[in-house]
């Protein structure tokens, strides 16, 4: 994971957002440092009570602490918090949420323990400079969005750029 060596994490996960389908939008979810069962929880339920969802919502690029939005003794006490984040020993998040022209592409949250400290402004501004850069190439890419089809390697081109089912 080079992004570790320019910005120290603890555990990390990147999400992309289908635009074909408002209700399950969420997929795709992957760690390279987070068990596959936490992950699942994530994707299959936390994800709905995320206190930072909001922010996922408004299909803008942003990059932000979760400190930023709320404050540290809130996130203590938060149910996503005690059931999840502390499973992995970790307090604090920053996220780039991967977005243009009103769409959410998806997005890459990195967290650390209270031991390692929350994010300085200076490394916010690290993966600011990479999600702009994330930005262009997912809005250059994609124009229309992504979806599950466009990332399963089995699927037909045709298929996939249209966003046809295998029916």
């Amino acid at each position: 994971h080079r992004l570790r060596e320019i910005l120290p994490f603890d555990h990390s996960f990147t999400n992309l957002n289908d635009q074909s389908n408002k209700f399950k939008s969420f997929f795709n979810c992957q760690s390279e440092d987070t068990d596959d069962d936490t992950l699942s929880l994530y994707a299959s339920y936390y994800h709905t009570i995320d206190f930072l969802s909001w922010c996922y919502n408004q299909r803008e690029p942003m990059t932000f602490r979760a400190t930023d939005l709320v404050y540290p003794e809130v996130i203590e006490e938060s149910r996503i918090h005690k059931e999840w984040q502390s499973r992995m020993g970790v307090f604090y998040t920053v996220t780039a949420c991967i977005a243009s022209n009103d769409i959410l592409y998806g997005t890459i949250s990195l967290m650390r323990s209270k031991e390692h400290g929350d994010f300085t402004d200076e490394e916010v501004n690290v993966l600011d400079e990479i999600n702009r850069h994330l930005c262009n190439r997912f809005r250059l890419a994609y124009p229309h969005g992504v979806n599950r089809f466009m990332m399963d390697a089995s699927t037909d081109p045709i298929a996939a750029k249209f966003s046809l089912s295998p029916r």
